[in-house]
């Protein structure tokens, strides 16, 4: 089961007229003291600590090539590198996967403010609500000045940006962080590449036992994704049963 929680005034149940997505970037330079402060959220960390010349690993190949790394002649030395990327700031909005009904503590943990909850029924309702509300007031405003230069430069019509959904439990590992040697690679956690930054964390949040959306956006002629500004956003929305 799925509950979200949340400070009293901020629960649709109470009257809230919102619901607030967060961004990665936001939750990357909360407050460290804030308990849902996370620096690595969208993260993706590889290192290298030692290759000499050519690797054996294709992948290892292909990886070091897209960070411009290339071995000349097929000579050369890599040494202690940690490789960063950061998946295209976007969307998230989070709740907790739990066994049975809450109480007012549950969420305590999370902030001392989150006394208040609710239920979400219904993974795919849901979903498809707050994409119906993003959709709704999707403005140029929300995407970083790179995103809407890219807007304006392919003279895309913001009913055409693609809204690319995500669902699914957080991963929880000790260290995230990959590793690339000469025989190729060992990744922090067996997902997908473009979802391990976005919902795999450490073990430093195992206990928030997390379920997340993701939103997304991109340029459905190319594929490419369009960043949104830092701050959340929130949505115009009053879900009630059966969507929570």
């Amino acid at each position: 089961m799925l509950f979200k929680f949340c400070k009293p005034e901020h629960n649709p149940l109470n009257g809230a007229s919102t619901l607030r997505l967060g961004t990665l970037e936001y939750y990357r330079d909360m407050d460290p003291a804030f308990a849902i402060a996370d620096p690595l959220e969208g993260v993706d960390t590889y290192r290298v600590n030692y290759i000499q010349d050519a690797p054996n690993s294709h992948e290892t190949r292909q990886f070091l090539e897209s960070n411009g790394m290339v071995f000349e002649g097929q000579r050369g030395i890599l040494k202690d590198v940690t490789f960063v990327q950061r998946y295209p700031n976007c969307y998230i909005w989070c709740c907790r996967r739990l066994t049975a009904q809450p109480n007012s503590t549950d969420g305590v943990g999370l902030s001392p403010e989150y006394t208040s909850w609710y239920q979400i029924p219904h993974i795919g309702n849901f979903c498809n609500y707050l994409t119906d509300r993003i959709r709704d007031e999707l403005t140029v405003n929300v995407f970083s000045p790179e995103a809407q230069q890219y807007i304006f430069d392919h003279s895309l019509e913001l009913g055409d940006v693609e809204i690319i959904r995500m669902g699914g439990p957080v991963l929880y590992v000790e260290k995230k962080q990959g590793m690339y040697d000469v025989d190729g690679v060992r990744h922090y956690a067996s997902l997908p590449a473009e979802l391990r930054p976005i919902f795999v964390k450490t073990g430093k949040y195992r206990d928030d036992i997390e379920y997340r959306f993701v939103f997304a956006f991109a340029c459905p002629k190319t594929g490419t994704l369009l960043a949104v500004k830092p701050e959340p956003w929130d949505v115009m929305a009053t879900p009630s049963p059966p969507i929570i």
